[in-house]
């Protein structure tokens, strides 16, 4: 069995709990537009980019916003109030720090992999303490195509010079798991933000529901 020598952690839902945080700043900021957004729809679209979830709330409101170039306005005020939200409100999932710490101490290469902006991810990093526990981190905007595209996955493996079956992925959402899946990795899916049914129908090679048994199972895969 070929050794795992790099973990890939998404960020939201995984090891932040900041739903809550990212519901309360679309719906204010959606709010003005006429859109009433429910809880259960805006955690659905967990691992989406901000400008997919955008067109998915808004729909045909974004295309006339949009010609109006009202656009990034609305971003940066959904952006500052996530960024608000978040600092008071993002809190770490169960096991987050001491998981990464573990699989430091044994050797792991570790970076998070996020759709969320730069800010708002180092903001999230900061949270969680975990700066001097990463290699790096990739952002929305350091690729072409967001998840469920595997292109953020395929960069960080570029960045540690490794084939994709020496990375492995830890996701929370259908859309991360298609997206490590998608770029020819394992993925371990943590439940906890989805129901077990529609995250498994992803296709996870493995599923539990914390952290710490997704770490250690990565370590004995090594």
């Amino acid at each position: 069995m070929v050794k795992i020598k790099a973990v890939l952690f998404d960020m939201d839902g995984t090891l932040l709990d900041s739903y809550d945080a990212y519901f309360l700043a679309w719906r204010d900021t959606l709010k003005e537009y006429g859109v009433n957004l429910s809880r259960e729809k805006s955690n659905s679209m967990g691992g989406m980019s901000y400008t997919e979830m955008m067109k998915a709330f808004l729909g045909e409101k974004y295309y006339d916003l949009k010609k109006q170039n009202r656009m990034d306005a609305i971003f940066d005020c959904l952006s500052d109030k996530s960024y608000s939200f978040l600092a008071k409100n993002g809190k770490p999932k169960p096991f987050a720090k001491e998981t990464l710490l573990s699989l430091k101490k044994g050797g792991m290469n570790i970076a998070v992999v996020s759709s969320s902006s730069r800010r708002i991810l180092d903001l999230s990093i900061q949270l969680l303490d975990i700066q001097d526990m990463i290699d790096f981190s990739i952002s929305d905007k350091d690729v072409v195509h967001n998840k469920p595209a595997p292109d953020c996955y395929l960069m960080a493996k570029d960045r540690y010079r490794m084939p994709t079956n020496e990375c492995i992925v830890v996701e929370d959402s259908p859309i991360g798991i298609e997206a490590g899946k998608s770029a020819g990795m394992k993925v371990i899916g943590v439940t906890g933000s989805f129901e077990n049914e529609k995250l498994n129908s992803a296709s996870p090679d493995y599923v539990f529901d914390n952290l710490k048994d997704a770490g250690d199972k990565i370590i004995n895969l090594k």
